[in-house]
């Protein structure tokens, strides 16, 4: 029997508002590239950015925390013929598995995504001064940071109301975003600065950019950990729903 989550990942790939999306996405980077590509044969050495890896990397990176959360939470259009709250409802499968199968669904599509957009990131990496392979690091750490926003996502796919939900997606999105400015002790072990360790960024504003192998070990085991967590606190909300839209059902 195949996986039900497969079947969902199946219709998002062939969804025409997702491919515009990538369309955009794709476009929107390729734009940037050509535009900072810092070779004067171009004849845009004005604009000229010598380590691109970095605003690609950045940008590239803030876009697709954004769609993890996005589209883990429901609040994308195109999500709303997937709503979690219509497998819980109508669905055999045990709660867990609806959940666990949400997060693969949604971490398999934005593996793609990277996947797809890798030759941009090749490029940008090749014409970066100094140049140092530095690839295999961002596709690594932006895949470790989905997991959390795409867990957050799920978390707030649980809350019916859709103000709310589209309000919890915002404000962890941007909490994520300026924490480390609010608390710079946080900042090692936050997203933001895995993403510009890997574009070998030193410094931004006032945060230094710090990346140690003792980071990494605590970054990685405690994503793991708070996205195992978010998922069962999930879980838990949902089985609550679900006991709760069934005494409804006896009572009508």
């Amino acid at each position: 029997m195949i996986l039900w989550w497969t079947k969902e990942l199946e219709l998002r790939l062939k969804s025409k508002r997702y491919i515009k999306i990538e369309i955009t996405i794709i476009l929107f980077l390729t734009l940037l590239l050509v535009l900072f590509w810092p070779d004067s044969t171009l004849n845009v050495k004005t604009f000229n950015i010598s380590n691109l890896s970095l605003v690609n990397f950045t940008l590239q990176a803030l876009i697709i925390f954004y769609l993890s959360s996005l589209i883990a939470s429901g609040n994308l259009l195109a999500e709303k013929e997937f709503k979690i709250f219509d497998l819980v409802k109508y669905a055999p499968e045990k709660i867990w598995n609806i959940v666990l199968g949400k997060f693969l669904s949604v971490f398999s599509y934005i593996l793609i995504l990277v996947i797809l957009l890798l030759p941009i990131n090749i490029l940008a990496n090749y014409a970066s001064s100094p140049f140092e392979i530095r690839i295999y690091y961002f596709t690594f750490l932006v895949l470790l940071d989905s997991l959390i926003f795409i867990s957050f996502g799920i978390l707030w796919s649980t809350i019916y109301n859709p103000t709310l939900n589209w309000t919890a997606h915002w404000l962890n999105y941007l909490l994520f975003l300026f924490l480390p400015f609010l608390i710079p002790i946080l900042n090692p072990y936050l997203p933001l600065n895995n993403i510009l360790w890997a574009g070998m960024a030193q410094r931004i504003l006032s945060l230094d950019v710090v990346f140690e192998f003792s980071h990494f070990l605590t970054v990685f085991f405690s994503y793991l950990s708070l996205s195992s967590l978010l998922l069962f606190i999930s879980q838990l909300k949902l089985k609550s729903w679900r006991k709760n839209n069934e005494n409804f059902s006896r009572n009508k």
